[in-house]
């Protein structure tokens, strides 16, 4: 594991053991719970991460901790750590390690088939889609696409404009009150390319679409992504450039998924857990990590300009990824993977063309409304 190799060697005197949840070998949080298994660390993504120091009583404040023990959370992405407080009225159950956050990844073969020139960093949506517009054509008898996406998931959850996808304190859906998302839908996700491709081939242009069929220039993907599909990257003629700002917006990215670590409740060993999270918020350990081309939650100069030095794509535009300060992290609530779920199934048929936006959003928000009401209160 990234963290236990390095950790060792750096403090031989914590014996930290990883546990991997897994249904199949029983060890799922309740069951461990079930057992007397008394874990000193827990970590998870953002909203898996709360849900679960909700649901299983893990949460335990590292204020004093932290405080106790000097650890520098000055240098942790602000959006991140403010995310956390929101949530817990100030308290700190955890803290912020790496994240991800979206781009906008090109295909430098098909621009120069065309002749169209690349992207670049700071481009709006306008200009985004103008370049798509201009890149969507059929040469001979293939379709090629100006842009795709990863499914439109990652754009309603880390939409920039800080949306959330239910009010937690009124527990109604946001999807029908909110003009923002209705700009966010229209503009964005119902663009005549996406809606061009989704009639023509039944689907929003994918990964699949960019690195396998390669008739899509550009693609809207993660920051994970060349790290985790480098054999696919290493095949391509590729770069990124940032996030297109998005209508109504100036100079912000979109929102991040943070992965947190935390000290929990059941803890018999705080002070020995909190030593492993210092040195895993430390700058040493994010710089170390930033060189491989992993998004580390830090805004420290020395980390951002390391990031990618050291991965497998060294020469590529690592400096999109933080181009612009991210968004603030919308609020969460316990029922966000299921409106998110029916978010994107009504989305479908919007790009399909079988309903007007209108009536589509106002799908969305009843039966996103009836799933909140069939759920127990937090």
């Amino acid at each position: 594991m990234v963290y236990l190799e390095p950790l060792r060697k750096k403090y031989p005197h914590l014996d930290v053991r990883y546990i991997q949840t897994s249904k199949a070998d029983g060890t799922t949080i309740p069951e461990l719970l079930a057992v007397g298994v008394k874990f000193d660390l827990y970590t998870n993504s953002r909203g898996g991460f709360e849900e679960a120091l909700l649901d299983y009583d893990l949460k335990y404040d590292m204020s004093d901790l932290i405080r106790k023990q000097n650890v520098d959370i000055g240098h942790l992405e602000p959006t991140a750590i403010e995310s956390m407080r929101q949530m817990f009225g100030g308290k700190l159950y955890g803290l912020p390690v790496k994240m991800n956050s979206l781009l906008l990844y090109y295909n430098k073969t098909l621009f120069d088939t065309f002749g169209v020139p690349y992207p670049k960093d700071g481009m709006s949506w306008a200009e985004t889609l103008d370049l798509a517009n201009r890149m969507t054509r059929l040469d001979g008898s293939v379709q090629y696409y100006g842009i795709g996406s990863h499914g439109t998931g990652a754009m309603i959850g880390w939409n920039p404009y800080s949306l959330p996808l239910v009010d937690g304190t009124k527990r109604t859906p946001t999807i029908y009150t909110s003009a923002q998302w209705q700009t966010l839908i229209q503009s964005v996700l119902l663009n005549p390319v996406f809606t061009k491709a989704y009639k023509e081939i039944g689907k929003i242009p994918d990964w699949s679409s960019f690195s396998k069929d390669r008739r899509v220039a550009m693609l809207l993907y993660t920051a994970a992504a060349p790290l985790a599909l480098t054999k696919e990257f290493s095949s391509l003629d590729w770069d990124m450039v940032s996030f297109p700002v998005m209508p109504g917006l100036t100079e912000i990215g979109s929102q991040v998924s943070p992965n947190y670590f935390g000290v929990t409740s059941l803890s018999e060993h705080k002070e020995a857990a909190m030593e492993a999270i210092k040195f895993w918020t430390s700058l040493e350990f994010f710089v170390e990590n930033s060189k491989g081309g992993t998004l580390m939650a830090s805004r420290a100069k020395e980390v951002r300009e390391a990031l990618g030095s050291e991965s497998p794509f060294p020469d590529k535009n690592w400096k999109a990824v933080t181009y612009y300060p991210f968004a603030p992290l919308a609020a969460t609530t316990n029922v966000d993977s299921k409106a998110r779920s029916i978010y994107e199934k009504h989305l479908n048929t919007l790009l399909a063309g079988t309903v007007d936006l209108n009536t589509g959003l106002r799908m969305m928000a009843e039966e996103t409304q009836k799933m909140i009401d069939e759920q127990p209160k937090p």
